[in-house]
């Protein structure tokens, strides 16, 4: 019953998870935090894919990717290109 219980429950913990990673990457963008920013971009890129929104999720993890590398942030411009695939 616990297991059901949680599962159900998943969907809303995934909707306030990619609600909390949207804050963050635009708190960290407006507080100059260009890493913590893509990381936020990464996470919530990978949650997009995970709840099915994978036009959004594909398109946000491209952007990550070309930012990323453009700012020298080689680890998070391949995380996000693998994540992209």
């Amino acid at each position: 019953m616990r297991a059901t219980g949680a599962a159900g429950r998943m969907p809303r913990a995934r909707s306030v998870a990619i609600t909390e990673l949207k804050s963050a990457m635009l708190a960290a963008g407006k507080h100059g935090m260009a890493g913590s920013r893509l990381e936020a971009a990464l996470y919530l890129g990978r949650a997009q894919l995970q709840v099915g929104k994978k036009d959004e999720g594909r398109a946000l993890l491209a952007q990550t990717e070309k930012e990323a590398a453009a700012q020298g942030f080689t680890l998070l411009a391949h995380k996000a290109a693998a994540e992209g695939r």
